[in-house]
């Protein structure tokens, strides 16, 4: 049973994510034993086709506990350096060259979810949720994490979070905010869990998603079975927090940036001219 592999006793347990389908991309083995699932952003901004197939994939769902917020999503995925960006109280900075509409909305989302999940929660909840680098560093992922991290501690609830993709994995995907602010050695000694995934019923729930065009991830995805979580919170006390990073790091890594971005642009360079290559063949 989950709860009792990941907490050694019966609680309350309660999966908030960010998108609908997150549950079952990232939380797959919890969704059988949770009280509730919540998504925030299920509505689309400028997509009403996905909403809606969200809308119909909730009807639909094999488990009677799955409820939207109703948020409208910001929009701000990409908008933040991969590269170097921080975590901020609402979730992690913003580039220059996002919309300021899309900025706003992503800073008031943050007061929204903490409402919005606030009715959920008390004492011995355990909450499974994002990371607070994102998975592969989804803004709004980040975000939720750190709204349910703040209302875990108001509440005394325990949090875990997906633990699936290291800090190298991460790195080779030019996504650097786990290994700047969340070193290895910092979770090493935190209370994980691996957790086995049905992976029948994954692909049940994935159909589903597809069947009405709301699913938005690789269409072959499978989770790695079992899947190892990670406590990020215990009964309001906070396990893994970001690191404050001295000036004498903080100048190190501004270095290693120039360094990663001159490489990075230097590839895309690259592809860019070999996908121009194959264009101008094939009408040749």
């Amino acid at each position: 049973m989950v709860l009792a592999v990941a907490t050694g006793q019966k609680r309350e347990t309660i999966v908030v994510v960010a998108h609908p389908d997150d549950e079952v991309l990232w939380l797959g083995p919890v969704l059988p034993n949770a009280a509730k699932v919540l998504a925030a952003f299920s509505v689309a901004s400028e997509n009403p086709a996905l909403t809606e197939g969200r809308e119909v994939v909730r009807r639909n769902y094999p488990y009677r506990n799955f409820e939207f917020l109703g948020l409208q999503n910001a929009k701000v995925y990409g908008y933040s350096d991969f590269l170097n960006r921080m975590p901020v109280e609402h979730g992690v900075t913003l580039m220059r060259s996002c919309p300021p509409e899309r900025a706003e909305r992503y800073r008031s989302n943050y007061p929204a979810l903490l409402a919005g999940i606030d009715p959920y929660l008390g004492p011995r909840t355990d909450i499974y949720t994002h990371n607070p680098w994102g998975e592969y560093g989804h803004e709004e992922h980040i975000q939720v994490n750190h709204a349910v991290v703040a209302l875990a501690q108001r509440h005394r609830c325990s949090v875990w979070a997906w633990n699936g993709l290291s800090s190298q994995e991460l790195i080779s995907r030019d996504v650097w905010l786990r290994a700047h602010f969340y070193p290895e050695d910092d979770l090493e000694g935190v209370p994980s869990a691996e957790l086995v995934v049905d992976l029948d019923r994954y692909r049940e729930i994935r159909m589903l998603y597809q069947r009405h065009n709301a699913w938005t991830w690789h269409d072959d995805y499978l989770p790695p079975n079992p899947s190892r979580f990670v406590q990020l919170v215990r009964d309001g006390d906070v396990l893994v927090s970001a690191r404050h990073l001295r000036w004498s790091r903080r100048a190190f890594i501004a270095k290693e940036i120039v360094f990663r971005k001159t490489q990075y642009y230097a590839r895309e360079g690259e592809r860019r001219v070999r996908k121009s290559a194959r264009s101008e063949r094939s009408r040749g």
